[in-house]
């Protein structure tokens, strides 16, 4: 899924996220950009899911609550994306819409998703062994804010894909 939702390049003046490559070595890069620092981090959720399927495509059945805290917001972005990584690991659960408040060092949001499909397997991202890197939080022109972040990929080494194959 390298296609964002909206043009979430320099000059942005919206909401969208996108994928993108690390200048250096392998990872995927995610970048949220939002109208506020909220809507930044509910859009790089949605990049993180479009890592898997494309988030328009998940059907909102189900509800998590999520709380993070954090000493200041760039803690609480990694904070914000290790949490997600690890709700969609044990949970097997995709999120596809986001609600997030932020006050003062701590974020709570609501995450609406619905189980993975065993049906389809999906690419096979072994969740457990995404790192984060490279973190940034940063506001941008217009009162716009972007989150980016480089993520090392865990990939595993058999499963089946999609077309069910092995």
């Amino acid at each position: 899924m390298s296609a964002p939702s909206s043009d979430a390049r320099d000059g942005f003046a919206g909401d969208g996220w996108s994928h993108f490559g690390p200048a250096e070595g392998p990872g995927l890069g995610l970048r949220g950009v939002g109208r506020s620092k909220e809507r930044a981090f509910e859009q790089i959720g949605l990049a993180l899911t479009a890592m898997i399927t494309d988030p328009a495509r998940v059907h909102l059945r189900g509800q998590e609550e999520i709380q993070c805290a954090a000493a200041d917001d760039q803690a609480l972005l990694l904070a914000w994306i290790e949490t997600l990584l690890g709700r969609m690991a044990v949970h097997h659960v995709l999120f596809g819409s986001y609600a997030v408040q932020l006050r003062q060092g701590t974020l709570e949001a609501r995450a609406l998703g619905e189980p993975l499909d065993p049906r389809c397997g999906h690419p096979g991202l072994d969740l457990h062994r995404v790192l984060c890197d490279q973190l940034s939080l940063s506001p941008g022109p217009a009162g716009t804010w972007r989150a980016e972040v480089i993520l090392s990929l865990g990939w595993p080494d058999d499963g089946p894909g999609c077309d069910g194959a092995a």
